[in-house]
């Protein structure tokens, strides 16, 4: 794709044609003709190669292909699709080599067969798992803390007790008189 931006711009072509593409590749994008005249260079030709790439697959790989895709839109929810946008716009920001870097990871993951490749999707989602796991424990480690920390800063009674006691309510002794009887002595 390099290359083809590097030839198109050096030969001053601002873009392509949707005439220039093959009867297969029009009929692949027909859902970006209207607009394809208002598309960068670069996304034309990405668009372009990856017709091309399909083309070049096999049907059975076609098809699961599409499945994916199907499962994908129906899947995601809008958030998900913002996150996938969001990535993808730090993908465009990070600097040649580190993009580099992920399209090498990238490659060497389409390399491996479609089972490896499923085996590693899963494990990749169970790991997301525990760290959501783990940044809910942490999130509530964290006000365990903070709960102990604003406790710490509170006033303290001294040797308080941990439950109050009911009042006592003393009846009034009587004073002498009718019906009066003094107590027994207490053995201690």
């Amino acid at each position: 794709m390099v290359f083809a931006l590097h030839v198109a711009g050096a030969y001053g072509q601002e873009a392509i044609a949707w005439e220039d593409l093959s009867n297969e590749e029009q009929q692949l994008l027909q859902q970006v003709e209207r607009r394809w005249e208002q598309l960068s260079l670069e996304r034309q030709v990405e668009l372009r190669e990856g017709a091309q790439r399909w083309q070049e697959m096999e049907p059975d790989e076609r098809d699961r292909l599409r499945r994916r895709l199907e499962d994908l839109v129906q899947r995601r929810s809008l958030e998900v699709r913002e996150r996938i946008v969001r990535r993808f716009q730090q993908f465009n920001d990070a600097p040649p080599a580190h993009q580099r870097r992920l399209k090498e990871v990238r490659e060497r993951f389409q390399s491996l067969s479609p089972d490896d490749r499923e085996a590693l999707r899963l494990r990749f989602e169970k790991q997301q798992q525990l760290q959501q796991q783990d940044s809910v424990d942490e999130a509530a480690e964290r006000r365990n803390q903070e709960f102990k920390e604003s406790a710490a800063d509170s006033p303290r009674l001294e040797n308080a007790p941990l439950r109050p006691e009911p009042p006592r309510f003393e009846r009034p002794r009587p004073q002498g008189g009718a019906g009066h009887r003094p107590r027994p002595p207490r053995q201690q």
